[in-house]
C-alpha cells in the first residue's frame, strides 16, 4: 500500500479520518456484499490520499539549517551585547514622530530619556 505513516501523530491522525470517512459513508455499504473488502478500499483510498498530501507539501518545503539562520552563531533575544545597545542608541536618535510609530509598535526598546 506504500509508506507507513512516519510518527504515531500522523498514524493516529490516519486512522481518525479513516474511521470519519466510514461513519459519513456509511449507507454505501451492501450488506449483501462482504464486509471487509469496504473498510480496507475506504482505508486504502484515504491513505493514499494522505500520502499525496504529504508528497505535496514535502516538495514544497524546505529543511531549515544553520546556514539558514541569519545570525547562527550570535546570541539573540538577550538585552546585553553590542548590537542590542547600537539598536537602542539609534531608536533613541530618531525624530518625535518616527519615535512614536516605533513606540506605537511596542518593540521592547527603551523609553526615551
Amino acid at each position: 500500500m506504500g509508506r507507513a505513516p512516519r510518527n504515531r501523530i500522523d498514524a493516529e491522525d490516519a486512522v481518525q479520518d479513516i474511521l470519519l470517512t466510514v461513519h459519513a459513508v456509511r449507507h454505501t455499504y451492501d450488506p449483501s456484499r462482504p464486509f471487509k473488502p469496504w473498510p480496507v478500499g475506504i482505508a486504502r483510498h484515504r491513505l493514499l490520499d494522505r500520502l499525496r498530501v504529504l508528497g505535496r507539501q514535502a516538495s514544497r518545503e524546505v529543511a531549515l539549517e544553520p546556514a539558514h539562520e541569519t545570525f547562527s552563531d550570535l546570541p539573540t533575544n538577550h538585552d546585553e551585547g553590542p548590537d542590542r545597545q547600537t539598536l537602542h542608541a539609534a531608536l533613541r536618535s530618531l525624530p518625535e514622530s518616527q519615535w512614536q510609530a516605533v513606540e506605537h509598535r511596542r518593540i521592547g526598546c527603551p523609553r526615551r530619556r
